[in-house]
C-alpha cells in the first residue's frame, strides 16, 4: 500500500476530537499492523479512546525505535462554516499535487509516511532490534488519555522516539512548551449609569494581561524566539448596559526550549501576586493551571538525531508548538525528535493539505534512517 493509498484510507475514517474520536480508526490501524506481523496491544484511559502500542521484533539484536502519531484530528468545521472547504474533509482529494482532507497534515500524513516506510523496511528483511508503532488518542486536547498515561505507567519503552507531527521534513530536537491558565476575577458590578464605586473585572483583566506581556519580554533565546500571551476565551457579563461583577479568562503562553515549565509557573505566580498588590483590595483575582497544565519544552541530543539530520539534508529546527515528544523525553528520558511531512500553517484550518512531495520525502527519509540504524547496530 503506497503512502497516498494509506492516507486516503485514514482520511476516510473520521476521528474528530469530541465527535467521532479514535475508536474506528484504531480498529483499522490495529488490523493493518497485525497483518504486517506486529504484536498489538491496546490501552484505554477513557471509554472508546484506545491507544495502540504495536511491536515488531526482528531476529537480530539492535535498537528499539518508537514512531508516535496521534489518531485524533480537529473537527471538520472549526467555527468557520462548511462553505470554507473547497473539498470534502472526509475524502482525500488530489489537486495540483496537494492532498486535501482533514488530518492530511495534522497528522494522518505523518502516520501514512511513517507506516509506509516501516512496512517497506520490514518487507525487505533489513531489520534489527525492534520497531514500536505508538498511535494515540487525545493529543489535540491535552494527551490526558493518550501519551501521558502511557509514559507515566511505563507501558512503552525504547532507545529513540520520532513523533510524526508536521515539520516540513525538518528534524526538530527542540520543542516549545505550552501552558494553559484560567484567571477568575471578581470586581464590583452595577448599572453603567452609576459607575462610581464600581470596578469592571474586564478592565482588571486587560491590565493583568499587560503585566504578563511585560514578563514575556524578559524571555528570549538565541533564535530570537519569544513566548507570547494568547487569550483564547473570555467569559462574563450580561449586557452592554451593565458593569459585570466577574469574568473568567482562559489564556496561555509558550515555554522556550532552554526553560522549564516549573520556572515559568513560579514566575507567573510571582507576576500575579505583585499585580494583586496594586489593585483595589475589594478585587479578587485567582490564576490556576487548567487540565494537565500544558506540555513542557525540551531539548534532545542523540546519535540517532544526528543520523536523521544528515539523511534529511536540512538544518535542525525548533518545533514551535507542543506535542507528545516532550512526554517521551521528559517522563521516560527517551531521546526524541519531532519530524514529519506538512506545515503547521496547514494544520487546524479549512482546506487542510499536505503536499505529495513532502509525504513521499518523509517516507524516504524514514526508510533511509531505518537502514542506517541497522548499519550502526550491527
Amino acid at each position: 500500500m503506497s503512502e497516498i493509498e494509506l492516507l486516503k484510507k485514514l482520511v476516510e475514517i473520521p476521528s474528530q476530537i469530541g465527535i467521532d474520536n479514535e475508536k474506528n480508526i484504531s480498529i483499522f490501524l490495529s488490523n493493518l499492523l497485525e497483518q504486517k506481523g506486529f504484536v498489538v496491544k491496546k490501552y484505554e484511559f477513557a471509554p472508546n479512546r484506545p491507544n495502540i502500542v504495536a511491536t515488531y521484533d526482528f531476529n537480530k539484536k539492535g535498537s528499539t525505535i518508537i514512531f508516535n502519531g496521534h489518531m485524533d484530528t480537529m473537527p471538520f468545521y472549526n467555527g468557520e462554516g462548511k462553505n470554507k472547504w473547497n473539498f470534502k474533509p472526509d475524502k482525500l482529494t488530489i489537486s495540483n499535487s496537494k492532498l486535501y482532507g482533514r488530518g492530511t497534515c495534522d497528522m494522518k500524513g505523518g502516520i501514512a509516511a511513517g507506516l509506509s516506510a516501516i512496512f517497506k523496511y520490514i518487507e525487505n528483511n533489513y531489520g534489527v532490534g525492534k520497531i514500536v508503532v505508538n498511535l494515540v488518542s487525545d493529543e489535540e486536547n491535552t494527551s490526558l488519555y493518550g501519551t501521558i498515561p502511557l509514559c507515566e505507567k511505563k507501558l512503552i519503552d525504547g532507545d529513540f522516539a520520532i513523533v510524526l507531527e508536521p515539520t516540513e521534513c525538518t528534524v526538530c530536537p527542540k520543542q516549545l512548551g505550552n501552558m494553559f491558565f484560567k484567571t477568575k476575577i471578581k470586581g464590583i458590578g452595577g448599572h453603567t449609569g452609576m459607575p462610581e464605586g464600581k470596578i469592571n473585572p474586564f478592565d482588571i483583566a486587560y491590565n493583568y494581561i499587560d503585566e504578563l506581556k511585560k514578563w514575556t519580554l524578559t524571555k528570549k533565546n538565541e533564535n530570537e524566539l519569544q513566548p507570547f500571551i494568547n487569550i483564547g476565551h473570555f467569559e462574563g457579563g450580561t449586557a452592554s448596559g451593565t458593569i459585570p461583577t466577574e469574568c473568567e479568562m482562559f489564556w496561555g503562553t509558550r515555554v522556550l526550549p532552554q526553560d522549564s515549565f516549573k520556572d515559568y509557573f513560579d514566575e507567573i505566580l510571582n507576576v500575579t501576586e505583585t499585580f494583586k498588590l496594586n489593585i483595589p483590595s475589594t478585587v479578587e483575582l485567582e490564576t490556576t493551571l487548567v487540565d494537565s497544565g500544558g506540555t513542557d519544552s525540551f531539548e534532545s541530543k542523540s546519535i540517532y538525531i544526528q543520523h536523521l539530520i544528515e539523511i534529511s539534508k536540512q538544518e535542525e529546527n525548533i518545533f514551535p508548538a507542543s506535542c507528545d515528544a516532550a512526554f517521551f523525553q521528559n517522563i521516560l528520558n527517551i531521546p526524541s525528535v519531532v519530524f514529519g511531512p506538512g506545515s503547521l500553517k496547514q494544520a487546524h484550518v479549512s482546506n487542510e493539505y499536505v503536499s505529495e512531495e513532502q509525504l513521499l520525502k518523509c517516507s524516504k527519509i524514514i526508510y533511509e534512517f531505518l537502514l542506517k540504524v541497522g548499519e550502526f547496530c550491527e
